[in-house]
């Protein structure tokens, strides 16, 4: 059994791995509030504001897996509050409005400086981060799967 000093550090490591889910899902929700988009949309919100050129549904779909019609849908609900823009005639090519595109790039540029912050670790203590967090996803992964053998039988 462990002693009360693991116990508490186990305690606190839990605490602040819900507290960074917590934030990202406040983070998450804040860029979908703001777009008007759903949680789920940020997949393929994340590949049109990506992209180098416009974009069809066709090619989020093909990239994401979500259905075309599913993604032309909610582009053209996109289209209609102004975050995305036809780019072609034929009304199947859409880029994000460059005022979109930068609040995207700028908000998610951001977060890649969290990469930079990962240098002050050494090797050790990566791996250490590395495969808890390999372990998380696993367990949720398995998580995920016994919840819809369960819903879904």
């Amino acid at each position: 059994m462990p002693g009360p000093q693991r116990t508490h550090g186990i305690d606190s490591v839990m605490r602040e791995l819900q507290a960074f889910l917590d934030a990202v899902e406040a983070f998450d929700a804040a860029i979908t509030g703001h777009f008007g988009l759903e949680r789920g949309d940020l997949r393929w919100f994340t590949v049109l504001a990506e992209a180098g050129a416009s974009v069809s549904a066709a090619d989020i779909a093909e990239v994401t897996g979500i259905p075309a019609d599913e993604v032309a849908t909610k582009l053209a609900r996109l289209q209609a509050v102004g975050h995305v823009q036809l780019v072609c005639d034929d009304g199947h090519r859409v880029t994000l409005t460059s005022s979109a595109r930068d609040r995207f790039a700028e908000t998610h540029a951001r977060i890649e400086t969290a990469y930079v912050g990962l240098h002050r670790y050494g090797a050790e203590e990566l791996g250490v981060v590395r495969t808890f967090l390999r372990v998380g996803r696993r367990f949720y992964e398995r998580q995920t799967e016994r919840f819809e053998r369960a819903v879904h039988p």
